[in-house]
Parts: structure tokens; sequence; C-alpha cells
């Protein structure tokens, strides 16, 4: 009863004063906006700053995870387009310029190792309220259409821990330039740039092998061809070298047998007969071992004759076919015993060598298809090794840099018995770091053709037999123009890179591999080469600038070590 007779009277007080209730609403109401407009984009404003302390901490974090190091301006930018495309999730209303954001990496040595890198970042974004503006511009308190919030560097820190995993057993090759190009100076004072990359190779292979005595590493030199080590001598005792190539020659080619014909210069097969023909060949021959063979030996060329390396012709002209002397210490490449070959095989052998300009394997004879097949890539079947003649103007094509020509040591009279080694050659898959120092004493010589190491550096690395397989490819320049016509070949039509990786993982039967992966490094500062191999090779994350030691060797040594990323305090030791 009491509450009834309340609202009576409350209710006949308003009727009565309502005039008056009016004009003191009207006068409130106003403010009673503003208020809570001022409230609300509070609270807006309030949200926008945990937000974007969320944004830093979540974008910061993926910037660790990305792991470039600001390492160049290009890097700070793909930096700051990660952490913006975070910040917008957190703020989809703001506005946000990347002159705004600050990303600092920290990078913390032991011992000139890289230990762990510090990710810190600091910025601001513009939020828009939404009420208030319309009331400061009549005239009532308010917020500014723009407002501005920060964060400072406390807002997120991120450590990057850099360490190697024992259990991270890893197969390493690595195919580097030895074009004559890497003998000019690199950025780094006082260093070509072959001599930076043994100095690096050599760190890096010191530090990983210490760490993990099961990982091993090949190195597989490059220029036009890739030269191996031989252990078969010639005529005075010294080593031969040979060329390597791995690849599926076109069917035309398949029975041109270059340890057949690699004493058998291109040329001397134009001649208008088959036995004009077999003249040139024996008369360059038994140039040789008239001018060379005798001198190194001592012996005489009736000595050779007793020996059997050579046979005294008693009719000797282009048509007989044969020289004064017919010599070859080389049974299988003899031409008189091998007739039926050379008769049947001249022609497509000549075709064959008039080709080649550059590389042995090219954009003219290649077989992209048998090559790129299912696992042949991956078999000692993709393998040939071949002799290089000791004489240049004895080889297929007398060319000093032609597959692995510019490889060979230049002959004298008195070097052919102490022939060792070609200039620079393959290594094959090892821990043992005394075999790895054999690439300190390599010097370049040629031109450059990555393509020719980049796929004889796949069967050597699909033979080890860790779990994890790293092809990292180190250059400083674009392939000369000749290589450039198979480099889009392999790279642009055919995707190699992607079949390579995949093919690791498969490849041989039975294969451990759980990882595989490319990398490409420049030592010098070509945007055009780096883009390349990043678009149609490697992907951008894993096609790097290097050009200084400690850059080259922190590369090196980030695609070794196994990172963790964990959030830290800022002033955390």
């Amino acid at each position: 009863m009491p509450n009834t007779i309340f609202s009576k009277l409350l209710y006949g007080y308003i009727r009565k004063e309502k005039g008056a209730i009016g004009v003191m609403f009207a006068l409130l109401f106003p403010s009673v906006i503003v208020f809570y407009s001022m409230a609300f984009d509070s609270a807006v404003i309030l949200s926008g700053r945990a937000r974007l302390a969320d944004g830093l901490n979540q974008g910061i974090y993926a910037v660790a995870i990305q792991d470039n190091r600001n390492s160049s301006e290009e890097h700070l930018l793909e930096n700051k387009v990660v952490l913006n495309k975070y910040l917008t999730f957190y703020l989809p209303k703001a506005t946000i310029d990347n002159k705004d954001l600050t990303i600092n990496a920290d990078v913390k040595y032991n011992k000139n190792i890289v230990s762990y890198i510090d990710y810190s970042v600091a910025g601001k974004v513009v939020v828009h309220p939404i009420v208030a503006p319309s009331a400061k511009e009549n005239g009532y308190a308010g917020f500014s259409r723009d407002v501005d919030i920060t964060a400072d560097s406390n807002a997120g820190v991120v450590r990057r821990t850099m360490t190697y995993d024992a259990s991270n057993s890893t197969d390493y090759v690595f195919v580097v330039d030895f074009s004559t190009s890497m003998t000019s100076a690199s950025s780094e004072a006082g260093l070509t740039r072959i001599q930076l990359l043994k100095k690096v190779v050599n760190e890096f292979s010191n530090e990983v092998l210490k760490e993990n005595e099961a990982t091993k590493i090949g190195i597989v030199p490059f220029s036009w061809g890739v030269a191996v080590q031989m252990d078969e001598k010639n005529e005075a005792g010294g080593k031969y070298m040979g060329c390597t190539f791995a690849g599926k020659l076109l069917d035309e080619y398949k029975d041109v047998d270059l340890n057949f014909w690699y004493n058998k210069n291109y040329s001397g097969m134009s001649a208008a007969s088959v036995n004009a023909q077999q003249y040139n060949h024996d008369v360059q021959l038994y140039t040789y071992y008239n001018n060379y063979v005798t001198k190194a030996t001592n012996l005489s060329m009736q000595n050779l004759v007793t020996k059997g390396w050579c046979e005294k012709n008693e009719d000797s002209s282009s048509t007989t076919g044969r020289a004064l002397y017919s010599c070859d210490y080389d049974q299988r490449s003899r031409l008189f015993d091998h007739t039926t070959e050379f008769t049947n095989r001249r022609t497509v052998a000549y075709k064959f060598f008039k080709g080649i300009v550059d590389s042995i394997v090219n954009s003219a004879n290649i077989d992209y298809a048998g090559t790129l097949n299912e696992g042949f890539l991956f078999s000692d079947a993709a393998v040939t090794t071949f002799k290089v003649h000791p004489l240049s103007s004895v080889r297929p094509i007398s060319t000093s840099s032609y597959a692995c020509g510019s490889m060979s040591p230049t002959l004298s009279t008195t070097n052919l018995g102490t022939l060792a080694k070609p200039k620079h050659y393959l290594i094959d898959l090892t821990s043992d770091l005394g075999v790895l120092d054999e690439f300190s004493s390599m010097t370049p010589a040629g031109n450059t053709d990555s393509n020719s190491g980049l796929l004889r550096a796949v069967p050597l690395i699909a033979k080890g037999t860790n779990p994890r397989k790293i092809i990292m490819v180190i250059s400083d320049g674009e392939d000369n123009a000749g290589p450039v016509k198979l480099t889009d070949g392999l790279h642009k039509t055919n995707r190699v890179c992607d079949k390579i990786k995949a093919g690791l993982l498969k490849y041989p039967e039975g294969t451990k591999t759980e990882e595989s992966d490319i990398y490409f490094i420049s030592v010098v500062d070509n945007a055009k080469y780096i883009n390349y191999w990043a678009d149609n090779c490697t992907g951008k994350a894993n096609s790097l600038l290097a050009k200084d030691y400690k850059t080259l060797l922190e590369t090196l040594l980030r695609i070794a070590q196994k990172g963790s990323v964990s959030y830290i305090n800022k002033n955390e030791e």
C-alpha cells in the first residue's frame, strides 16, 4: 500500500512539473552523450593499446622464426611487412605505417659463433574514435579523429637461441663457383672471393663435424663442368684427370663413348674420307708422344714401340690413314683396335662435339625428361665420368674451357709424370677434415655453369645416409651465355629444384631422408641472380646475400643450427 501511494504522488508531481523537468533534461542531455561517448571511445583506445601489444608480440615472434636478422634493407622491409600484417589483423580499423615500426635484432656471439638473437619491436599506430570526435568538433570535450597509441621495445622481445642438435646429423654438399671471376676481390678486406669462401667452408666444416661425427660434407666445385681425380696413370706415371656429369643425353648421343673419343679432336673428323679423318687423329697423338712422352720418360720412339705403346707404319699418309707412328697407351681408345666404332659413330660424334661450346651437357644435347625421370638422377646410372687428355690439342674440343678442360694443369715436357690433380675437383661425402682440407689448395679456372655443379651434386648427396640433406650453391655471378639456356630449361620449364627436394625424400629406395632443402648464396650484391634462384629454385627465404666473412659464416651456420624461439624479459641474459 505505501509503495502505491508513493508511486501516485511521484507520477502526479512529474505531470505537474513536466515542463521544468524537460528543460533540465534538455540541458543535461549533451553532457550525458559526451560522457558516454568519452567512456566508449576511451574503452576503444584502451582496447587498442592491448591489441597493439598483442599484435607486436605475435608479429615479432613470426619475425624471429623467419630469422633474417635485418641483414639488409630488403630483409628489414620484409620483417616490417610481416609485423604490419599481424597488426592489421589485431587492429583492422587502425592506420599503420611501416615507418612507425622499429625492429631490432641483437646478435650475441660465443667465440665468433652466434649464440642467440634477441628480436625486439616498438611501434605506433593511429586509431580512430567513433563518437567523441563529433562532440569535440561541436564544442564539447572529446577525442580527435586520429589518436596515436604506442608501445615501446618492452612490447615484444623474443630470443632465438641457436644450438646444435646432436641427433640432427646431416649430409651437406657445397656446390661452389670456381670460375675465374672468383679470384676478384671480395667485400672482406684482403681476401679474394675464393679465399673468403675457402676460409668460411673450413670454419663451417670444423664446427659442424665437431658437434656431430655422423655429419658428412661433400664439395662440388664447378666452372664449365666438374672435374674429378682419377687413379689411372698416364704414360709417364702421372695421373689422368677426369670430367664427370650427371644427366641423360639425347638418345642420338647415347652410344658416343667419351672414353673412346677423349683423345680425338672433332676438327679432325671434318675431312672428307674416313682415312683422312683417321690420319688427322693419328698425327695428333704421334705429335704428343714424340714431343712430350719421349721427353717425360726418357724413352725413344723405338722404345715406345718395344713397350707396345706405338707402332711404326711403313706407309704414312692421309690415303692410308696412318701417321709415321700410331700411338696410344690406352687400349680402350686405340683407334685401329676399334675401327668399326670409329667408322660407325664418327658422324654423330662429330655433331656432338661440334655442338659443345661450354659444358659437356648443354641445352642442345640434354634429355630433360630422361634426366628428371623418377629416380634416375638419384642413382649411379645418372653419372658419367670420362678422361680428359692432358694436351689440349688432342682433346675432342681444343678450347681450354670446354668440359673441364680449364681445370687441367698446363702441360709441359717435364710435368707429365707429376700430374696429380685437377685445379679443382669433386670431394665425396666425408667427415674427414684432412680430406676436406684439400679444398683449400684448389684454384679457380674457367667460366660459369651452375647446372653442371647442381646436377652432379644430386647423385652425390643421394648416397648419404643421414636423415637431413642440404645442398648449398655458392656463386659470385650469373651463368655464361651458353649455360643460361640450360639454366632456364632446368629451372623455369622443368622446376628441377622441386624435383630434387622431393626425390631426395624417396630415392634411393629405402632412403632414411626426412628433410631436404636447397640454398643459394651469392657473395656479391646481384639482386637479379638472387631473385632468379628465389623465384625458380629455393624460395625467397633460401636465396641469400652474404658478402663478408661474418655474414657468410653466420648464414651457413644458421642453416646447420637448430633455433628455438621463446619470449623473454627484456633484460634477461
